[in-house]
């Protein structure tokens, strides 16, 4: 995320935790909520973690599943500051 935000800048942007936490609450970010119901997904590996030639891997994931970290309003441990909206790098490369 911080090399499209360098990029949109044209310049690297540095030290971002002061913006993205002065951001923090705002319409730059998407809060994340835990799901009414568990919240599956089939991901797709590369056996040999480059490309498809020497076949793939499908694992099942679920989400929201752990003991210790619970998704929160505001901050949590699992998204942090939540994920970003479209408008995120403008904000982030803006002075």
């Amino acid at each position: 995320m911080m090399a499209l935000a360098n990029q949109a800048a044209g310049h690297p942007l540095g030290f971002a935790n002061p913006v993205l936490y002065r951001l923090a609450g705002s319409a730059a970010f998407n809060d994340v909520a835990s799901p009414a119901s568990t919240v599956a997904m089939v991901r797709t590996n590369y056996v040999n973690g480059v490309d498809a030639s020497n076949g793939l891997a499908y694992v099942l994931r679920t989400a929201n599943q752990t003991l210790s970290l619970k998704t929160t309003p505001g901050y949590d441990d699992v998204t942090g500051l939540g994920t970003p909206a479209g408008s995120f790098l403008a904000k982030v490369a803006a002075p």
